[in-house]
């Protein structure tokens, strides 16, 4: 981008999230799309978009979904927040997404929704999507996908290097050790590690 274009896009930016502090070195697409909380930091490296560039990564996106983030939160260096298809991405208040981390929503499922003072440690992917896979006589890449939706709830850590499969609920309280595939829903205030994850205790008992 020449440096006319980013002064143009960095002042569309800052007129479209005020009281946001967004890093001049972060990518959004589709800033119609996108909201952004008062006092939400978004790091260096951060990619938000919700559809497919036709010419750049900053100019004529296809707004395709929808991305919310609350207040006060804090999305860290690389993570990645995409939506396509009319998928959607909805985080509360005072969340932190740690770096590296994807969250990937795509289809017409209903997508990704994180509630308020979640904690999600770097590496960690969230994908509320799967490839169909049922006809052998055509590459699964044409056809298409199914998505039904993941849920994270109140004060929930997830450690790092969690993947997160579509359909799950993961219950308010809850802690995800690191490196767990969770398959099937959290109960509230469980402690889940491995892979597939599982109860192993809960932090109220």
């Amino acid at each position: 981008m020449n440096l006319a274009r980013k002064v143009w896009y960095d002042y569309r930016k800052s007129r479209r999230f005020p009281g946001a502090n967004i890093s001049a070195n972060a990518r959004i697409g589709a800033l119609g799309s996108i909201e952004i909380g008062v006092g939400t930091a978004i790091l260096p490296g951060v990619t938000l978009h919700t559809g497919t560039p036709f010419e750049s990564p900053e100019r004529l996106w296809s707004p395709d979904g929808t991305i919310k983030i609350g207040e006060y939160c804090s999305i860290r260096y690389n993570a990645a927040l995409i939506c396509a298809g009319e998928g959607t991405i909805s985080v509360g208040n005072h969340v932190q997404i740690n770096p590296n981390c994807v969250i990937y929503a795509g289809g017409k499922g209903k997508g990704v929704t994180i509630d308020d003072h979640c904690l999600i440690a770097a590496n960690t992917v969230i994908v509320p999507n799967n490839h169909v896979f049922s006809e052998l006589d055509q590459p699964i890449r044409l056809q298409g996908t199914s998505s039904i939706g993941i849920t994270i709830g109140k004060d929930v850590w997830i450690g790092a290097n969690v993947v997160v499969l579509d359909g799950v609920t993961i219950g308010d309280g809850a802690i995800v050790g690191a490196s767990a595939v969770v398959t099937k829903d959290v109960p509230r205030n469980a402690i889940v590690v491995g892979n597939p994850a599982r109860v192993t205790r809960y932090r109220d008992k």
